[in-house]
């Protein structure tokens, strides 16, 4: 937590998000006067600015490894710093659902979100623990299985989406591209987890 506090790198991407997050809010407020609708872009935007930076983690752990990302000065550094970008930009995402919620009158937490809410706590703790992860059970627990469960929610919203009988706001082949590429990047972790358990056998 002092190295996160201490590095102005992580605090010139915290600054950066915050007014990136004040960006989307007021682009959504110009698309529509509708707070309760304003509120639902502001989450979708965020949430697929989440969405690409969890897919430029998962393409590096997946390629790469955590392994060897974490063995590397250069490459550790990155990687917590994108951990800890996609940590605090999902929180503003989850502030626009508050927001939203609020305006639509419904309540956020309920039974059923229950699995996002752990979700959300793995993310929380997840740029203070990555860089601890140096046995193989330690990597799977607090490195590769929090990004997994969250691409796993990312799978089951955009599936929710295109089953859905009320109307998107984004076309059907978008949800069905990003429903893709999450699950190939969830394969090519998987594969990789096999990999690295493998070598440390041998």
């Amino acid at each position: 937590m002092k190295l996160i506090y201490r590095d102005y790198s992580y605090r010139a991407v915290a600054v950066s998000l915050l007014i990136w997050g004040v960006l989307t809010g007021v682009t959504a407020a110009c698309l529509s006067p509708d707070p309760v609708l304003s509120s639902l872009y502001a989450a979708r935007f965020s949430a697929r600015t989440s969405f690409i930076i969890l897919c430029i983690i998962l393409t590096g752990t997946g390629i790469k490894g955590i392994r060897n990302i974490l063995s590397n000065a250069v490459w550790k550094r990155f990687f917590r710093i994108l951990v800890f970008t996609f940590s605090i930009n999902h929180f503003i995402h989850l502030a626009y659902i508050g927001i939203h919620h609020y305006y639509a009158d419904r309540i956020l937490f309920q039974p059923e979100n229950i699995p996002g809410t752990i979700v959300y706590a793995l993310i929380a703790v997840l740029p203070l623990t990555v860089h601890k992860t140096t046995g193989f059970l330690q990597q799977v627990v607090f490195s590769y299985l929090p990004l997994l469960l969250t691409a796993m929610v990312f799978i089951l919203t955009y599936r929710s989406r295109l089953t859905s009988s009320t109307r998107n706001l984004s076309p059907s082949w978008l949800y069905t591209t990003f429903l893709v590429i999450a699950v190939l990047l969830i394969i090519l972790n998987v594969y990789r987890m096999i990999r690295e358990y493998s070598a440390g056998r041998d």
